[in-house]
């Protein structure tokens, strides 16, 4: 109990910061971010250095970039203008659990469920 008592926070700062920066994080350009890029992202954000502070950081990742060679990019040319007359779909099938597989699923779930509350 003591352990749970150290590790409560004294303030709600904290997670006020966090929602702050997801609203930051999260405009309409960036609705769609997966939870992996947002995660990074949202870090960068709430542990990150100040923005006085990363000028240097900026600057070295920007001559390392500018230093590399240029890769050219491939000419546009008539063939990927070209459309497909006919599309053929191999399988185009939902994946989606069947009335069965959820049946399963949950008769499994509430006999864990009631194995774990007999043992209380």
């Amino acid at each position: 109990l003591a352990e749970v008592c150290l590790t409560l926070p004294v303030s709600n700062a904290w997670p006020e910061r966090g929602a702050s920066a997801i609203k930051r994080l999260k405009t309409r350009q960036r609705s769609n971010l997966k939870n992996d890029m947002l995660r990074s992202l949202l870090h960068i954000t709430v542990n990150g250095p100040d923005s006085s502070d990363c000028h240097h950081v900026i600057e070295e990742a920007m001559k390392e970039w500018l230093s590399k060679p240029r890769r050219k990019i491939a000419k546009y040319t008539d063939k990927q203008k070209e459309v497909a007359k006919h599309v053929t779909v191999d399988n185009a099938s939902v994946q989606v659990e069947s009335q069965s597989d959820l049946e399963r699923i949950h008769s499994a779930y509430m006999k864990t469920l009631k194995r774990i509350f007999k043992k209380m």
